[in-house]
């Protein structure tokens, strides 16, 4: 049913979008300086763990290399082939010892440790990504809000008493067609077909100016012409009582609800 047989709320757009708003901003959002924060905690991570890899492959490969070389030259001296002796002592010291179940098990949490620090490396990237992501909705959000909060008198341009008068000239004519009707013959026939385009009319027309009078609530501010087209909107409401009364007294010459009283009620609806 159009504004003019119900009060109108002059903040109901904006209540809307404060409401819409106001549940955006309530997610507990970190800020752009705690985001960087946590990156960079992520990198320093991140970092330290590829070090600490790097240092163990190249100690591995240090011995590996020197006993190579020893392997390679030609020993003269006791020292040499001591020395010799000591590194495949050593190669096999180790080679034991990761054949041990203790070093195998130690191993194997080395292993589990790895992945699951890269597992929660992987999570925080990706909760940083829905932060950062959560924070440029809440900017988007808050700069639409004051877009629309923002006075633009081209949204209430259609609140005009040119498209005001118009309405007050329809409700008043299809008042008088209808105090005309006096018995159920007077909507025989094609009649109530016709009165049910007419209202059909007249209904989409009083939407059209609720539409425009709403827009000049988006608008947040009234031009001389939307004081005026308010000033005429106000008298909409007494004629449209007295078409109101007219539909109540057709449906009392029917003992039983119809057509008619279709008719009127997909108009009041």
């Amino acid at each position: 049913m159009s504004w003019i047989t119900k009060p109108l709320s002059r903040n109901v757009l904006f209540a809307a979008l404060a409401i819409t708003y106001g549940v955006a901003s309530a997610q507990s959002v970190p800020t752009e300086t705690q985001l960087n924060d946590i990156k960079a905690a992520i990198q320093k991570s991140d970092q330290q763990a590829v070090s600490a890899e790097n240092a163990t492959k190249a100690a591995a490969a240090g011995r590996d290399q020197k006993f190579t070389e020893l392997k390679a030259k030609k020993l003269k001296t006791p020292e040499e082939r001591a020395i010799l002796r000591a590194a495949r002592a050593e190669r096999k010291a180790l080679a034991v010892a990761e054949s041990a179940p203790e070093v195998r098990a130690a191993r194997d949490q080395a292993r589990q440790a790895k992945m699951a620090q890269l597992a929660t490396s992987s999570a925080a990237k990706a909760a940083h990504g829905q932060a950062e992501a959560a924070i440029q909705n809440a900017a988007k959000l808050s700069k639409e809000l004051a877009d629309v909060n923002k006075p633009n008198p081209a949204r209430g341009a259609d609140f005009t008493p040119q498209n005001v008068t118009p309405l007050l000239q329809r409700i008043d004519t299809w008042t008088k067609r209808l105090a005309a009707i006096k018995t159920q013959n007077d909507l025989a026939g094609p009649k109530l077909a016709q009165l049910d385009q007419g209202l059909t009319e007249l209904k989409n027309y009083m939407e059209r100016v609720d539409n425009a009078m709403l827009g000049v609530q988006r608008a947040g501010v009234q031009t001389p012409a939307n004081k005026e087209a308010e000033a005429l909107y106000l008298r909409a409401g007494d004629l449209f009582n007295g078409l109101q009364g007219e539909m109540d007294r057709i449906e009392k010459l029917y003992p039983t609800a119809g057509p008619v009283q279709a008719v009127f009620a997909k108009f009041k609806a």
